[in-house]
């Protein structure tokens, strides 16, 4: 099933992709198991199989096997790689860095941040 555009950014195909290139991209470097990464985002490997074609066949996301794992990373090889990172980790970056943050915080049922308003002249 196809999910929507993120609402947040919807140059991205869906959410499954903004997630499977936030995941990448946001840990350079990192390699995972497809299955890992299915896990991790919350579906099926053979519902996160064909976004890795897609974005494999798109030069963002190389792969290699060992033995029967599929090992993915972000293919920060490319000319192309910044500009995605760049995107990511404006649009979805706080998000994953305060749910991995907060991850084992035993017991709540949210997490409020709260700070100040940079000054004008940074905004």
């Amino acid at each position: 099933m196809r999910t929507r555009a993120p609402a947040l950014l919807p140059i991205f195909r869906s959410e499954r992709q903004a997630a499977l290139l936030t995941w990448l991209y946001l840990r350079p470097g990192s390699e995972v198991t497809l299955s890992d990464l299915a896990f991790r985002l919350g579906v099926s490997p053979g519902a996160l199989h064909a976004e890795v074609e897609r974005l494999v066949s798109a030069g963002l996301v190389s792969d290699r096997f060992e033995g029967p794992n599929r090992l993915l990373r972000a293919d920060t090889s490319s000319r192309i790689a910044r500009p995605p990172t760049e995107i990511l980790m404006v649009t979805f970056g706080p998000e994953m860095v305060v749910a991995e943050e907060f991850c084992d915080t035993a017991g709540a049922d949210q997490v409020v941040i709260h700070g100040s308003r940079p000054p004008a002249a940074a905004r």
